[in-house]
């Protein structure tokens, strides 16, 4: 059994986005625009009394849109924030047979902001948004 995680659901809810350039925790140097950033940054668990961890799990993503031009940027951040928020359901995911699955129980939008981001080169764009993710470990 595989452990449940929301990582893999909330990458297979975005690769349809940013021509599949979606990336946990960073993207890889020099990569172009437009790409897509997740990050787990908080979560927590409803405890249970019978010995065991498993139950709900309430977990925050930040996930950022990176676009060259900023009005992109909000119109990437704006499509992601259509798909994710209020979604309920099985997400299917990896290359097991039967594939494996997180049950998320919904997904809702807490707040998002525009920035700039300065590298070596070129200037980027991002549009922010945290998620609250709630999904069933077992």
């Amino acid at each position: 059994m595989t452990d449940i995680i929301a990582d893999p659901a909330v990458y297979e809810l975005l690769k349809e986005f940013a021509g599949g350039n979606v990336f946990a925790d960073q993207a890889p140097d020099g990569q172009e625009a437009p790409f897509i950033v997740y990050n787990e940054v908080d979560f927590s668990t409803i405890k249970v009394l019978r010995g065991t961890s498993s139950g709900p799990v309430n977990a925050y993503f930040r996930i950022d849109a990176y676009e060259r031009d900023p009005y992109a940027a909000k119109i990437l951040g704006k499509k992601i924030r259509d798909k994710l928020d209020a979604f309920i359901g099985v997400v299917e995911h990896g290359e097991n047979s039967p594939k494996d699955t997180v049950d998320i129980k919904g997904i809702s939008f807490q707040n998002g902001a525009s920035l700039t981001d300065q590298f070596e080169k070129p200037l980027l764009y991002r549009r922010t948004g945290v998620y609250l993710v709630k999904y069933q470990e077992s």
